[in-house]
């Protein structure tokens, strides 16, 4: 009675493939019954020992997958092979639907195999298209660097940092400023260069680096490209100049300057923040337009230039006024005119450079650069926000009327224009003065 209890038992527990069924399945070799422990992952088992497993079983076959069960034929195809896993001589009727079923999903699956790529080529381009404009929302998630040209306490220090602080209000992210200063504009551009081009490492500088640096740099002199390797982002303001001398140069206007030049040819000295720094250029200039020749000073930046025009080592230097203000009140300089354009609401009484030398307009102007390959959502972002900040009457009133700051073009394409027509401008001064830094 045991003996035949073990083996109904064991036969229970068997679960035997035919010989023809499992041969393709397993490969080449005639079949043998091996009975299977009794485990629900193991009901599937065949005759060589090998773990199948229903779909296992079945894609080796070739006739089930995920194109079947996509097409709707695979959950009726299982559900009809429960019992059966293949299709015998013994069962004609399951044979029949069997072939059936395989006949249909192979038709189906070529045009769902297009589809399939359709769907996918489409989802990627989607994709492709919606990165951009996430990037530009999500824009910054985390800490934003601006790397300056100048030393701090520069005119361009003191406005980056005030727009920073601006930006971090209104990003509810910090926005750290960097002083690079030296060789030029070089050492900042070549430390955002070598960032990652996505908008977390930006240059605040001198319009200087973008538009005057490459007429007086051989190109493989200069390690940027200005117009190739960045993208002007947006712009602070520009300052005018100021034409200052020291008391006791017997002069009291431009025309009383440019007599004492002309009457003796090169004794006029002038001094600059070095060669090819914006007040260089700014004196080039006039000496261009008005016909007259004086004799640069060179200095290591206009604070060393200052000094020595008020102790009256040199006659006269063209700079911002801000930084001369507090020496013009004290007696110490007179100034002469500014460079602007047209009179100053802050100094009505103050006369124009153009007043007396006709096309003669001299600035410093500002702003944020990008490097080239920086997504243009991104760009637009930093641009509308630095608009915002400012034309806030807060702010134009504490920084902006403060240091005499203009307002530059303030939309993308303005301000790369203005860029531009500044490049040929100065351009043109620095050719015809045989400026060149080697």
């Amino acid at each position: 009675m045991a003996e035949d209890r073990t083996a109904a038992s064991g036969a229970r527990r068997s679960r035997v493939l035919p010989a023809a069924a499992c041969a393709p399945v397993c490969g080449v070799g005639p079949a043998q019954s091996v009975r299977s422990p009794r485990r629900p992952g193991n009901r599937w088992r065949g005759v060589c020992g090998r773990r199948h497993g229903r779909r296992r079983a079945l894609r080796r076959e070739g006739t089930f997958g995920d194109g079947m069960r996509r097409s709707g034929l695979g959950a009726l195809f299982l559900f009809h092979t429960r019992r059966q896993l293949l299709p015998t001589e013994s069962s004609p009727q399951s044979s029949a639907f069997f072939f059936a079923a395989r006949h249909l999903w192979t038709e189906s699956r070529k045009s769902e195999g297009a589809m399939t790529v359709l769907l996918g080529r489409s989802f990627l381009l989607a994709c492709l298209l919606a990165s951009p404009a996430a990037l530009g929302q999500s824009y910054p998630d985390r800490n934003v660097t601006i790397v300056v040209t100048s030393a701090a306490g520069a005119l361009t220090d003191v406005l980056t940092r005030a727009v920073a602080q601006q930006l971090s209000d209104m990003w509810k992210q910090s926005v750290i400023v960097e002083n690079r200063g030296g060789a030029g504009y070089s050492i900042a551009a070549q430390s955002v260069m070598r960032a990652e081009h996505d908008g977390y490492t930006l240059l605040a500088s001198e319009t200087g680096f973008y538009t005057t640096q490459p007429h007086l740099y051989a190109k493989d002199k200069l390690p940027y490209d200005a117009e190739k390797d960045f993208v002007p982002v947006a712009g602070y303001g520009t300052i005018p100049t100021a034409l200052l001398v020291n008391p006791s140069v017997p002069v009291n206007s431009v025309s009383d300057l440019i007599a004492l030049a002309k009457t003796k040819p090169a004794a006029v000295t002038f001094g600059t923040a070095g060669i090819g720094t914006a007040l260089h250029i700014a004196a080039l200039e006039l000496e261009n337009l008005a016909g007259i020749k004086m004799t640069a000073v060179h200095y290591r930046g206009a604070a060393p230039a200052l000094t020595d025009v008020i102790a009256g080592h040199v006659n006269a230097v063209i700079m911002g006024p801000s930084v001369a203000l507090s020496s013009v009140k004290e007696g110490k300089l007179k100034m002469l005119a500014f460079g602007s354009e047209k009179r100053l609401l802050q100094f009505p009484d103050v006369p124009t450079i153009a007043e007396t030398v006709p096309g003669y307009e001299a600035s410093v102007s500002f702003g944020l650069f990008a490097a080239a390959g920086t997504p243009m959502d991104i760009i637009k972002k930093v641009n509308a926000d630095v608009q915002k900040i400012v034309s806030d009457p807060e702010f134009h009133k504490r920084y902006l009327e403060r240091f005499a700051v203009q307002p530059v073009p303030g939309a993308l394409d303005a301000f790369a224009e203005y860029l531009r027509k500044e490049s040929a401008k100065w351009g043109e001064v620095i050719h015809a003065a045989h400026v060149k830094i080697e």
